[in-house]
């Protein structure tokens, strides 16, 4: 089985070899107005990966595991490519069982009456 050491980074734009990212850029700039906090990274883009198998019914809280993705733009050629990846612990709940909405025929209840007169 092959083991992969997170978080993974990639530095470099995979289509030009670029190390400059758009958001990167203008993060660091509103970084250095005091705009945001020091050392912040802001993404254009994350995504998440859920191993845990959907069709099974969930029928007590139980633990998985799930990889987020941060995205960004690269500055030079405009490639959209992963930055890092973390892997990272998340609990699935059982969805809590929803009362159907029973509606009341025209006239009957605190529903007023719309038919002919």
């Amino acid at each position: 089985m092959e083991e992969l050491k997170y978080p993974l980074t990639f530095t470099q734009c995979p289509n030009c070899g670029s190390k400059h990212c758009i958001v990167e850029i203008e993060t660091n700039n509103e970084i250095e107005k005091g705009n945001l906090t020091p050392g912040m990274k802001i993404p254009i883009l994350m995504t998440e990966s859920h191993l845990i198998d959907k069709r099974q019914p969930i029928k007590e809280a139980r633990k998985f595991t799930a990889l987020v993705g941060y995205y960004d733009i690269c500055a030079d050629c405009g490639t959209l490519y992963c930055r890092q990846i973390d892997k990272v612990e998340g609990t699935a709940t059982p969805k809590p069982r929803i009362q159907p909405k029973i509606i009341p025929p025209h006239g009957f209840g605190n529903i007023p009456f719309m038919g002919r007169g």
